[in-house]
């Protein structure tokens, strides 16, 4: 089987040689190119055809990103592995969206990041558990949206946990319309009970 062809694109000059130093070393990968910004990486990625690229999301001319949108646009063979240190929220569902086909975090040991890139060749999505719990913040954060302002109130209640006779008291509500909305933000946040709606409040600090 023919190795790996890797293309590393990190506007940091230390980085790139350092990755490629350590990848060099792996039997079944072969470094062909380095780009050093974002519209580089299109370039060097036409030009080289990889089979994967790992990508620093946040680059000059062009972040990561943006730069993995015009790519895959034209060559979605290529599987490109997000290597960054922020693994935040908008980074990271930004990545998604993009296409990437891996995410992981730039403190990776040798052995991790060549079995990450391994995993990203042959089809498989790797996902660093930053990265994981970045994408559940942000789908939990979509389903908060959801809710009204009174529901929210009501939430952060249930969070406490609070009963409908004493959310209705603290909200001068009835306790019919407490229940009420305890059945909307169930109906919302596609959960089947109470429990579930107070362990959700609880963690993410209904706002």
């Amino acid at each position: 089987m023919p190795p790996i062809r890797l293309l590393i694109a990190d506007d940091h000059m230390l980085m790139r040689e350092g990755l490629r130093t350590v990848l060099s070393s792996a039997q079944d990968i072969d470094v062909v190119g380095e780009a050093r910004t974002g519209r580089d990486a299109v370039a060097q990625a036409g030009r080289l055809a990889p089979d994967v690229i790992l990508m620093d999301l946040n680059m000059p001319n062009l972040n990561g990103i943006d730069a993995a949108r015009e790519i895959l646009r034209g060559q979605p063979s290529i599987r490109i592995v997000a290597l960054s240190a922020h693994l935040d929220e908008g980074n990271v569902v930004g990545a998604v969206q993009a296409g990437f086909a891996g995410i992981w975090a730039k403190d990776v040991e040798f052995d991790e990041l060549v079995n990450v890139i391994r995993a990203a060749h042959q089809g498989k999505r790797p996902i660093h558990p930053a990265a994981v719990e970045a994408l559940m913040q942000a789908r939990r954060n979509a389903y908060i949206d959801r809710l009204s302002d009174r529901e929210r109130d009501v939430l952060r209640l249930v969070g406490q946990g609070m009963s409908n006779k004493d959310i209705a008291a603290r909200l001068q509500l009835s306790e019919a319309t407490v229940k009420g909305h305890v059945s909307h933000i169930l109906a919302k946040l596609g959960m089947k009970n109470r429990a579930q709606v107070a362990l959700y409040a609880e963690r993410n600090k209904a706002r």
